[in-house]
Parts: structure tokens; C-alpha cells; sequence
């Protein structure tokens, strides 16, 4: 066990290994490349929630429907793509289980998704 320090941030934590330390650093690297484009893919997806609430309470339920249900699936694919988890996650379980977890709630999110978008379209 070895401390390493990795990405902008400086983040601290303990690897087992100088393995398990490269897969470490790449994540994080991978991390703070594409932490914009998760920024932007979950401004758009809140958008989209909010203008589902708007159009919804205008009783427009087919607009309201697609709108939610695209925010939803897409926020559940911004989480399938980049799955970061809060560094409290990744103390828990570890780097890779914290991903592959956040991994299976984007995949349900977009599931959950397509369920509301039947929903309320059916309503």
C-alpha cells in the first residue's frame, strides 16, 4: 500500500500496486478530460427537466412527456459515459466498483426513463 496523488485536483488516496496505481491515474486523467463534457451534458438534461415541468403544468402532456423522459435518458447516459462518483463512493468501494455502480444507476436511470415517458404519455 502506497499513497499516489493524481489529477488537477490533487486528489489523495492508497493503491495496492503499481497496477492498480496506473489504472488509478488513468482514471483520473480520463477524469479531468472529460469533466467538461459532463458539465454540458447535464446543464442540457436539467433544461430539459425544467421545461418538462413548464410544458407539463401548461397540461401539454405529449411535449412534457418527451421532455422528460430525454432529460432523464440522458442524464442516465451522461452517468453511463462518465461515471464519477463522489470521492466518499470511491473511498467506500474502490475506483472500480464505485464505477461499474455508477455504471448500473445510469443504465437503470435511462430504463427509468423510457417507463415515465410511457407513463405520463399514456396519462
Amino acid at each position: 500500500m502506497h499513497p499516489v496523488i493524481a489529477g488537477k485536483d490533487k486528489v489523495q488516496f492508497t493503491c495496492c500496486s503499481d497496477g492498480c496505481e496506473n489504472k488509478s491515474v488513468e482514471f483520473f486523467i480520463f477524469f479531468d478530460r472529460h469533466k467538461p463534457h459532463f458539465i454540458i451534458i447535464l446543464v442540457i438534461a436539467m433544461i430539459a427537466f425544467f421545461a418538462a415541468v413548464i410544458t407539463l403544468t401548461c397540461r401539454k402532456l405529449m411535449i412534457g412527456s418527451i421532455l422528460m423522459s430525454f432529460g432523464l435518458a440522458l442524464f442516465g447516459l451522461d452517468v453511463l459515459l462518465f461515471p464519477f462518483a463522489t470521492p466518499e463512493t470511491f473511498s467506500i468501494f474502490g475506483i472500480k466498483k464505485a464505477v461499474l455502480l455508477t455504471r448500473i444507476l445510469g443504465a437503470l436511470i435511462i430504463v427509468l426513463s423510457l417507463w415515465i415517458g410511457y407513463t405520463l404519455w399514456n396519462s
